[in-house]
């Protein structure tokens, strides 16, 4: 059973059509990107995965179940969101990565946060380091790691832009935007700028470009 699919998605916003039919699966355990360019609708399909755009029943579901069934709250805390300019909440970069999980009564060990920090390809010794101090790209970093903390199923990437430079491949990008899979999570998913195709996995779907449309 895929852990994401859409099903004939389509999205109008404004009166532009900004998504029209776009079908996919993604599979447990694929790193899967939608390459495309600017106004294609990448990160609208992205939003539509955790409700911050609203898909129409029976077009998007989580493991057979559709989303809009289920509490909103229920489907955020299955699929983590990363976006392409995070914010991080005032502390240092262990508060930041330990917020999810506080909110729910837990507490995040040291060597889970190293675990975490590691993931992303930060260096543990910057979990006492107030998160005011960090590059744009260490944020970027600190928030995928934000969003792996609270062990959601699957998670989502605005961007894979967090590992800039021709030392990178694909796939390289991929994990460093946060569409690597964390251990007990299902998949990743994420977005990318530039001709029609797929990254680091099999072939990927990509939005039909439209007015109005969002990267």
């Amino acid at each position: 059973m895929a852990v994401i699919e859409t099903r004939h998605l389509s999205l109008v916003r404004g009166g532009n059509e900004v998504l029209r039919d776009v079908s996919l699966a993604i599979e447990p355990g694929e790193i899967f990107i939608l390459i495309g360019p600017s106004g294609s609708g990448k990160s609208s399909l992205l939003r539509c995965l955790n409700r911050l755009e609203e898909p129409a029943p029976g077009t998007v579901f989580l493991r057979g179940e559709d989303i809009t069934a289920m509490p909103v709250i229920t489907l955020r805390r299955r699929v983590g969101m990363v976006f392409q300019l995070p914010a991080m909440f005032p502390g240092t970069v262990a508060d930041n990565i330990a917020y999810g999980p506080a909110l729910r009564g837990e507490a995040l060990s040291d060597a889970r946060i190293a675990e975490l920090l590691d993931m992303v390809m930060l260096s543990p010794a910057l979990a006492d380091r107030p998160a005011t101090e960090l590059s744009g790209g260490q944020v970027q970093r600190v928030a995928v790691a934000r969003a792996l903390a609270n062990e959601s199923g699957s998670a989502a990437a605005g961007r894979a832009n967090v590992c800039p430079g021709p030392d990178c491949d694909a796939r390289r990008r991929a994990n460093a935007a946060g569409t690597a899979r964390a251990p007990g999570s299902d998949a990743g998913l994420g977005v990318a700028r530039g001709r029609a195709g797929a990254a680091g996995g099999r072939p990927g779907a990509v939005a039909r470009p439209g007015p109005g449309g969002e990267d």
